[in-house]
């Protein structure tokens, strides 16, 4: 999803508050990491950030799903 020039990989949203998830090593363009000014510029749109190992995603899918619920509840 493309957010202030920004490309987040996945955006969770509930009751108003928003999660960006980032899948390091997610093949393609996008498989590197964000640097600390794309933290901070997401910071400033209240939008916190949660780096994930695209490997762990794939292998610990439902752990996570219960961490960003925890995150926006």
């Amino acid at each position: 999803y493309p957010i202030a020039n920004q490309n987040i990989d996945l955006l969770c949203h509930h009751n108003d508050k928003y999660l960006a998830v980032d899948l390091v090593g997610f093949p393609g363009a996008f498989e590197g990491y964000y640097d600390t000014g794309t933290y901070l510029l997401f910071q400033r749109l209240n939008i916190p950030i949660l780096p994930i190992s695209y490997q762990e995603w794939t292998q610990h899918k439902l752990k996570f799903i219960e961490l960003i619920q925890e995150k926006l509840n």
